[in-house]
């Protein structure tokens, strides 16, 4: 149904109810608003500035909000404000403003838009949309930020913009020199925009973010809506002696939702210079559940386990594993990994289609030379036998371990005892 009109024959005046939806036979009862007086508005569309932006016909728009809908309005030569007699509008990079007389019909919901070609330009590219109620000044803005075409697709629904609020988190990564103190500026991207850029501000109100080594520090980001946040810009304005930061990831989280996209660099920024502003996209975050196995011939370890993982071949984020559940038999007060101990522990990284490898690093505290890892289990379902032992190198400052190899299924302790190196592991098969 699209409207209801009652005529009184009497006075010869007319009450219209606006539907504009289906009715069902055997729904409940529907009640329709009457629809409400006309007032004077001011309509701007905005096209884009693209080669194939322009347009040649006429548009036509219905509004509906919280008290009802309007009558299908038509924009055209005949109702623009030009200045020059013979102006079309919907050209490319054009801001036209339309007088248009249509009801009030309280917050706007939504916009049904449709187009018809009048000319050779029958693809039109439309940035937004801005309706003005003259009577109260009351403006909404709807962002389209895309393309109709009157052969395939022809007519859109348009949405008003608004604002979104996400929880930042800023991930430092664990080397030397990897901090810096300053500011972190990012703008938000989907696939078609990119909003302006913002600068970020811890949750207490700190003037600069300033992130050190190895945090990971909470910011507040309030941007437009721009859909689904496909990418990054980032850029950082260092104050004092610093002039780079190792930025390992940025996670945001939309006020009211539970799931995160990360944007991962693991490479470090640059600044002043050409690295000094990067663009990242986005990946999912996962949580998983690792379980480290000490060999029983290992002796106790009380330091640090760092683990990445690799998503077809490419190495994610490298981070410290946090014991959830300790080895039930470990001394109070002892060291976490004991000789023939089970410990589980949390790791935070990005989503994985296919897990094929994993990297563990060490770093040894307090009297611990010697670890040796029997084999390590993920909540995924990898599994990972290394047998391998790691011992403490006093001439490494960051007494790290990783070798990039590919194992073979079976243990060989001997020929790690004594590498510095990072060490990667390949799933039992």
């Amino acid at each position: 149904m699209d409207k209801f009109v009652v005529t009184n024959v009497s006075s010869s005046t007319d009450a219209t109810f606006i539907k504009r939806d289906w009715i069902t036979a055997d729904g409940d009862d529907v009640s329709i608003p009457r629809d409400a007086p006309k007032g004077d508005w001011k309509v701007v569309v905005v096209t884009g500035d693209g080669d194939d932006a322009a347009f040649d016909g006429t548009v036509y728009f219905t509004v509906t909000g919280s008290d009802g809908s309007t009558d299908e309005i038509k924009l055209d030569a005949s109702n623009v404000v030009a200045s020059e007699k013979g102006y079309q509008p919907f050209g490319k990079a054009a801001s036209d403003a339309f007088t248009v007389q249509m009801a009030d019909v309280g917050r706007v919901s939504y916009v049904n838009l449709r187009i018809e070609a009048t000319g050779k330009q029958t693809t039109w590219f439309l940035n937004r949309l801005e309706l003005t109620n003259t009577a109260n000044g009351a403006m909404s803005v709807l962002c389209f930020k895309s393309s109709l075409n009157t052969d395939y697709n022809s007519s859109a629904y348009i949405y008003p913009q608004s604002d979104y609020t996400f929880k930042v988190l800023l991930y430092t990564s664990d080397v030397k020199d990897a901090g810096f103190e300053g500011d972190v500026y990012v703008k938000a991207g989907s696939w078609w925009t990119t909003n302006d850029e913002v600068k970020l501000l811890t949750v207490d109100g700190n003037k600069s973010v300033s992130p050190a080594r190895g945090s990971v520090v909470e910011c507040t980001l309030k941007t437009t809506d721009v859909s689904f946040v496909s990418s990054l810009d980032v850029r950082i304005d260092p104050v004092g002696g610093s002039g780079s930061w190792s930025l390992d990831r940025i996670e945001l989280t939309m006020e009211g939702q539970s799931w995160s996209t990360a944007y991962v660099y693991n490479d470090v920024l640059q600044a002043p210079g050409d690295k000094a502003s990067t663009k990242l996209s986005y990946q999912y975050v996962d949580n998983y559940d690792v379980t480290l196995y000490t060999s029983a011939d290992s002796e106790p370890f009380d330091g640090a386990v760092y683990l990445s993982l690799f998503d077809n071949g490419v190495e994610g984020s490298k981070h410290k594993l946090e014991i959830t559940t300790p080895d039930p038999d470990a001394p109070a007060g002892g060291a976490p990994f004991m000789p023939g101990g089970k410990v589980v522990c949390s790791f935070k990284g990005i989503w994985v289609s296919s897990l094929n490898k994993a990297a563990i690093s060490v770093e040894f505290s307090g009297s611990s030379k010697r670890w040796t890892l029997q084999r390590m289990e993920l909540s995924n379902g990898a599994a990972f036998f290394v047998g391998t032992a790691f011992r403490w190198c006093p001439h490494l400052p960051l007494l790290y371990f990783l070798l990039y190899v590919s194992l073979p299924m079976y243990p060989r302790p001997a020929l790690f005892d004594h590498m510095p190196f990072p060490l990667t592991l390949l799933p039992i098969t």
